[in-house]
C-alpha cells in the first residue's frame, strides 16, 4: 500500500471517528436537555432536540506586552538617533513624557513608546 493511499484510509478512518464523537456529543446534550426538563418542568426552556447547541468559543488572551527598562529604552531611542531618526526620538519622548525628558515618562507607557520607535525604524 502505497503512503497516499495509507493516508486517505487513515483521513477516512479519522473523519469517521470525529463524526461518531459529534453524534455521542449531541446524544448527551439531549440527554442532559431531558434531565433538565425532568426537574424544572418548564418545556420553554429546553433547546429541542433538532436545534443546533451554540457552545461558547473560547477566550484568546493576548500576551502581555514585554516590559522594558528605562535602559532598553534609551537604547532603541539613542538608536533610533544616530540612524536619522533624532527628530522622531525627540518627539516621542515628548509625546509619552510630561516633562519632556525620558525619566519622566511612565514605565507601563514604555511598550508603546517602543512600537511606535520600531515602527519609524522599521
Amino acid at each position: 500500500m502505497s503512503k497516499m493511499s495509507e493516508l486517505a484510509t487513515t483521513l477516512d478512518d479519522l473523519t469517521r471517528v470525529v463524526k461518531a464523537v459529534i453524534t455521542c456529543g449531541e446524544d448527551v446534550l439531549r440527554a442532559v436537555a431531558h434531565v433538565r426538563e425532568f426537574f424544572s418542568g418548564n418545556d420553554n426552556a429546553v433547546p429541542k432536540p433538532q436545534e443546533p447547541v451554540k457552545t461558547a468559543e473560547p477566550v484568546v488572551e493576548a500576551p502581555a506586552p514585554k516590559a522594558y527598562t528605562k535602559e532598553e529604552v534609551r537604547a532603541i531611542l539613542a538608536d533610533l538617533s544616530q540612524n536619522g531618526f533624532r527628530n522622531e526620538a525627540k518627539a516621542l519622548v515628548r509625546k509619552y513624557s510630561d516633562g519632556g525628558s525620558l525619566t519622566d515618562i511612565d514605565p507601563a507607557k514604555y511598550p508603546d513608546l517602543v512600537a511606535e520607535a520600531e515602527a519609524l525604524h522599521g
